[in-house]
């Protein structure tokens, strides 16, 4: 894709800049998508990355689950670039290009994991109707369903609702 805003030289960065360049790289192995854009204003990019890669690496979700829930959330939204970026992630990661592509065309993908299946019927609620409503959790899950198998930490789930995963 081609910026359409001046990125950044590298050579000219100041060092908030720099920082910021140094902990994308280090946490993400490269630095696009928003990030060169963001570079111009360190103090959002900062945050911003810091939320992200928390997100992306630090919680109980599988790497194959977060690049699920970017590829669901990038559909919806039609943020073809989040596209390009994460369908090859998600790929490596353990999703089918069958998946991948369902995704991209606004279909829910057939999952044979239950916890995958948890995890887009949650956002797909939450990106149609800006809530969670009981409807996913009426469904009897499988006692696993609700944990990671790397980590053995439930979902992001709290409240009476979750009692059964």
């Amino acid at each position: 894709m081609r910026s359409r805003l001046a990125l950044p030289q590298l050579d000219s960065l100041t060092q908030a800049q720099r920082t910021i360049y140094e902990s994308v790289l280090d946490t993400r192995g490269n630095v696009s998508g928003p990030f060169l854009a963001w570079l111009h204003s360190p103090g959002l990019a900062d945050p911003a990355e810091k939320m992200g890669a928390f997100c992306r690496y630090r919680t109980g979700l599988s790497v194959m689950e977060v690049e699920q829930l970017i590829l669901l959330v990038a559909a919806h939204h039609r943020c073809t670039g989040e596209q390009q970026i994460h369908e090859p992630i998600a790929i490596q990661a353990g999703l089918s290009s069958e998946q991948v592509e369902l995704i991209r065309q606004g279909a829910l993908p057939l999952l044979e994991e239950p916890r995958l299946v948890l995890l887009a019927a949650l956002v797909r609620q939450l990106l149609l109707a800006n809530r969670i409503n009981d409807e996913p959790f009426a469904t009897p899950w499988p006692k696993d369903a609700g944990r990671s198998r790397r980590r053995h930490r439930p979902l992001l789930v709290r409240g009476p609702h979750a009692q059964g995963l």
